[in-house]
């Protein structure tokens, strides 16, 4: 797991001074936007899962906290859903 760092940033497009309605990297932004400005006060800190076992131990956490029942396949991310098709989708 790591922490990206993010904010709103205000760009130039057309000629006119724009702000994102999203939070982004520096990186992410600089690609396409050389001149961007952070927006001050905009920062946010993301914890990013790496692996397919942190995902897995998210996923354990959030079910027995209550939030969303019993971890059932279902709410898996597809590249971890190993559960056969059933029967009547088939």
């Amino acid at each position: 797991m790591h922490i990206e760092v993010k904010h709103k940033w205000r760009f130039l497009w057309l000629g006119k001074w724009r702000t994102t309605r999203f939070h982004a990297t520096e990186e992410h932004i600089r690609r396409e936007h050389p001149e961007a400005v952070c927006v001050p006060g905009t920062m946010i800190e993301q914890e990013v899962l790496d692996t397919d076992e942190e995902h897995m131990a998210a996923l354990r956490e959030r079910a027995s906290a209550g939030h969303g029942g019993v971890l059932c396949n279902a709410r898996m991310p597809p590249h971890l859903n190993n559960r056969p098709p059933a029967l009547d989708q088939q």
